[in-house]
């Protein structure tokens, strides 16, 4: 008996030493998998991280080469060959002026365009009467502006510099006649009247509404002793001209007489000469000594917009902004 209960108990001793071990092995295991586990999360999170950073770089680098505009300003489908090569010939045409020029171009197809110094904020001129037609838009679509209403300019309204109402003499415009002024001869008492009706906050919320970030009206036309200035760039200038274009501005019959007002610019120096006869162009240049700027939609059998600003005086940018426009032209058809 004595003898059969020591080996019992032997055996009982033995059965709980391969329990304990059997639980040691259990939680070496765990331990092992949930060190397995903690790493590879690290190392999920580090990839996860790394892509992050890397699409935000590439995001970064494309916006400063690469433009293309639907309802906004952010960069959208793939740029073509032929967008591609438009870009290397503009760029070796501009590279010698450096922050002097800037150019944006924008495919109305939904591929990708592309700027040069396209966020460059530059004096406006009378570009800034881009802003102001697209308020003006705004004003009639929402019925708050009627454009067959009249407006009384006096005479100590009228103002000098380009115009038609300087000839005409004082008296009663519609607001649609005041708006096509404003547009074909770059109008700057028409343009007073408007900035006065529609409200320049109003105007400058509208810039802020399309994310015109480098675009603003600070003054009234030929008010030069404010020391102030009207800016904009050429990306913001064909954000306005795009949505024009897109009929994204307003509705379509709005933007279509938008459109006939920028195809009457009296003004045919500078893009236009470097396009072939026959082809429309709807825009609208501004000058301002140095500055000559020009920018606009151009009805080609692949339809574009064209935007060049510049600082360069009138006679050396019109004949790059003719050099440009030819280049784009060329590539593109």
């Amino acid at each position: 008996m004595a003898q059969g209960k020591h080996s019992k108990n032997r055996m009982n001793s033995q059965s709980k030493g391969v329990i304990i071990a059997v639980v040691a092995i259990i939680l070496a295991a765990l331990i092992i998998a949930g060190a397995l586990l903690v790493q590879c999360t690290g190392q999920q999170t580090a990839m996860q991280s790394s892509s992050s950073q890397s699409k935000s770089a590439s995001s970064k680098a494309t916006s400063g080469s690469s433009f293309g505009i639907t309802s906004g300003a952010s960069p959208t489908g793939e740029m073509s060959p032929e967008m591609a090569t438009a870009k290397t010939n503009v760029e070796g045409i501009v590279a010698q002026y450096g922050y002097s020029v800037a150019v944006a171009v924008v495919p109305l197809d939904g591929t990708r365009g592309f700027s040069i110094n396209g966020d460059e904020r530059f004096v406006a001129a009378s570009m800034i009467k881009l802003l102001i037609l697209a308020e003006y838009a705004s004003q009639v679509q929402a019925g708050t502006l009627d454009p067959n209403a009249t407006r009384n300019i006096s005479a100590d309204e009228i103002v000098g510099g380009t115009g038609e109402i300087q000839n005409r003499g004082a008296g009663a415009y519609t607001y649609g006649d005041l708006a096509l002024f404003m547009i074909m001869y770059s109008d700057n008492t028409a343009t007073n009247a408007l900035i006065e009706t529609l409200g320049a906050d109003n105007i400058n919320m509208k810039a802020s509404e399309l994310q015109l970030g480098n675009t603003h009206l600070n003054r009234k036309m030929m008010d030069l002793d404010s020391n102030v200035e009207n800016y904009t760039s050429a990306n913001d200038a064909a954000t306005i001209l795009v949505q024009i274009a897109n009929d994204e501005l307003a509705s379509p019959s709005i933007c279509d007489t938008l459109e006939g007002y920028l195809l009457r610019q009296t003004d045919s120096l500078g893009l236009t000469q470097g396009l072939p006869a026959g082809i429309k162009f709807a825009h609208k240049t501004g000058s301002l000594d140095p500055i000559r700027h020009d920018g606009g939609i151009v009805f080609a059998d692949k339809p574009y917009v064209i935007v060049v600003l510049t600082s360069l005086g009138t006679t050396g940018a019109n004949a790059l902004m003719t050099n440009v426009s030819d280049a784009v032209y060329r590539a593109l058809e």
